[in-house]
């Protein structure tokens, strides 16, 4: 039972891992019931999800909008920088 416990409840230093990854590359199908499970119960990470999101949307519109792109190649590029930088912390 401890071990159940353990694989499908997360602590919130965990959650909000998570959180960015599933922002930044996505999560696994355990990763994903894992973190709603925590987020049903965890309303300071469902906060931080909320607030993450905020900032996700904000740093991509004010990118668009600096860098007048015609066309999502640009942002592709930029999202894949982004993602590279967060995989080599």
């Amino acid at each position: 039972m401890q071990n159940i416990k353990n694989s499908l409840f997360l602590s919130c230093l965990k959650a909000t891992g998570f959180i960015e990854k599933k922002q930044a590359i996505g999560l696994t199908f355990k990763e994903e019931l894992q973190l709603k499970i925590h987020l049903s119960m965890c309303k300071v990470c469902s906060s931080y999800e909320h607030q993450s999101r905020a900032i996700e949307d904000g740093i991509v519109k004010n990118y668009k909008k600096k860098n007048k792109l015609e066309n999502d190649e640009n942002l592709d590029q930029f999202e894949k920088e982004i993602i590279e930088k967060i995989k080599n912390l």
